[in-house]
């Protein structure tokens, strides 16, 4: 007589699947459930935090950062070189190099490009880079910045240590640069514009040029 044949039977395989993952969420539970350890907070770092008006003012859109920036007191830092009339290289620490853009002015375009890409600039812009480096270039100064532009560079006004106003205002009361027309913050608009009122009455630099383009319309009939 024939014996039945007796199936094996997969139940341990069964229980194994069904007892091992409940072992390992057993198990990783406590390690995942655990909270963090709070960092403990830097010493003076509550001096930087800024307040609930300045973090939510709204900033020009067209700038990478869209916060209002609160107001920087004015720091020491040197001229490397000035690189047109309202542009300069300014390191401002030891290991801290940058590129500012001069408040409140726009001075005529210097000569741009190289070899065939190379285009002319306008009539004193050459004049007004001068200027800045004779009196700035390895100088010392005060920088208070006012602002930041569409590329993220520093907006600032320079005063030489030895001078009580800004070079800003010295390259509109010489006619070297007009009045930047755009939006412009912490700066007395009300200065500038009387300077350059005075350089037009007396016309000085760019004011005394028979057929002056502003540098904004410049700049916009070299994309044209």
């Amino acid at each position: 007589m024939t014996r039945p044949r007796h199936r094996r039977s997969k139940s341990p395989k069964l229980l194994s699947m069904i007892i091992l993952p409940g072992t390992v969420i057993a198990i990783s539970y406590p390690l995942f459930a655990q909270k963090p350890t709070p960092i403990p907070p830097i010493a003076g770092s509550e001096s930087l935090a800024l307040d609930d008006e300045t973090a939510t003012a709204p900033g020009n859109d067209s700038k990478p950062n869209s916060q209002e920036l609160p107001p920087a007191k004015p720091i020491e830092g040197v001229v490397y070189y000035c690189s047109d009339g309202d542009t300069c290289q300014i390191q401002a620490a030891e290991a801290l190099w940058m590129n500012v853009r001069l408040a409140g002015v726009d001075a005529p375009e210097t000569p741009k490009g190289r070899g065939k890409k190379k285009r002319g600039g306008q009539p004193l812009g050459e004049a007004a880079q001068q200027f800045l480096n004779e009196r700035l270039k390895n100088r010392r100064v005060r920088i208070k910045q006012v602002d930041l532009d569409p590329y993220n560079r520093p907006v600032v006004e320079l005063t030489a240590t030895n001078e009580t106003r800004p070079i800003n205002l010295m390259l509109i009361e010489q006619g070297l640069a007009e009045m930047y027309r755009g939006k412009t913050k912490r700066i007395d608009r009300a200065i500038y514009a009387a300077t350059e009122a005075k350089a037009k009455e007396q016309k000085r630099g760019i004011w005394g040029l028979a057929n002056y383009q502003s540098p904004s319309e410049y700049r916009r009939s070299m994309k044209k």
